[in-house]
């Protein structure tokens, strides 16, 4: 899916969510939803070769295998955070969507966990040589 599908569907889909809004709400909202999975989807392509890239750079680079792990799948908990957020906030739960977004920070906290660890016996070992 190439950005003029992806903005056309946005539109389109955000033209069907305004009409439908005033007569049917929870229609918009589902609408909304659907919308956003089908754009999603055609993210993953893009996804798919950022993940390849980021790969051949770890492998360029010397980047250990836990390094790349933790930063693809940081990358993954925000993308999920911000749409869970955004579909709370697109249908008026913004209370909800500022929890979804409190744990999406703690679950990309606790994915980070391992190259901390990396880092402080790295730390360590150098403040002992």
């Amino acid at each position: 899916m190439n950005i003029y599908s992806v903005a056309a569907l946005g539109v389109i889909g955000a033209l069907i969510c305004v009409l439908l809004k005033q007569y049917r709400p929870e229609l918009a909202m589902l609408a909304g939803i659907g919308v956003s999975v089908l754009i999603l989807s055609g993210a993953v392509d893009v996804a798919l070769d950022a993940i390849s890239f980021f790969r051949e750079l770890a492998e360029a680079s010397g980047m250990t295998a836990l390094s790349i792990r933790t930063l693809l799948k940081c990358a993954g908990v925000c993308f999920v955070t911000e749409f869970a957020s955004e579909t709370c906030r697109d249908a008026g739960e913004n209370a909800l969507a500022s929890r979804v977004e409190t744990f999406g920070r703690l679950a990309a906290f606790a994915v980070s966990i391992p190259l901390l660890r990396e880092f402080a016996a790295l730390a360590a070992a150098l403040i002992k040589a």
